[in-house]
């Protein structure tokens, strides 16, 4: 008599913020994150564009969410996600957006995958919440040039945007030790409690 092998599958939660997103196929994509317990993670979604997806809305480029994923033989795969911040602001002013997505792709270059470490999940929560409470000036934010693509409107930072993502930078490289010591800002940005 014969008995049959259950192999138990192993499903871990963690909090993460979304650095990109890949689509692939018709209703699959792929979400590079960086997460508090795991480090930065390459994770697949199966069926998140299909209309009525559980996933579909939880899982865009600089969200925080909490998720669950599993690993299998074909990588790692997202079974859950739920929203915990969309950083509004940044959503809905271009040169945050643009910060944002700048640091998300700061961190992606940077960050390899699955190596965890608390400092730079501090430094990467506390430039995203700092960025949400950031104001800039009306001259600031209608930084626009002629000229993009087709003809459109393209956005380029502002100087005080530059500050903060350089800023921003400088804490990440330090937290992850490419830089021997804490990094004081030369001049104080705004509202910035770096």
């Amino acid at each position: 008599m014969g008995y049959a092998s259950r192999e138990f599958t192993l499903m871990y939660f963690t909090q993460g913020v979304v650095l990109k997103k890949i689509d692939t196929g018709e209703v699959d994509a792929f979400f590079t994150l960086y997460t508090k317990d795991f480090g930065k993670l390459f994770l697949r979604a199966q069926g998140i564009k299909k209309p009525d997806a559980k996933l579909r809305g939880h899982l865009e480029p600089l969200h925080f969410v909490v998720i669950g994923f599993i690993s299998g033989k074909n990588g790692m795969r997202v079974t859950f996600a739920s929203l915990r911040d969309i950083f509004p602001s940044v959503r809905q002013e271009e040169q945050k957006l643009l910060i944002g997505l700048s640091m998300a792709e700061f961190v992606d270059r940077k960050c390899f995958e699955g190596e965890k470490d608390e400092r730079v999940w501090d430094e990467i929560v506390r430039g995203f919440l700092l960025l949400e409470k950031e104001t800039f000036t009306t001259e600031e934010k209608a930084q626009k040039l002629e000229g993009g693509m087709n003809g459109e409107l393209s956005v380029r930072m502002s100087p005080a945007s530059r500050d903060f993502l350089r800023v921003f930078e400088e804490r990440m490289q330090s937290a992850l030790g490419e830089r021997g010591e804490d990094v004081r800002p030369p001049h104080l940005i705004k509202s910035a409690v770096y």
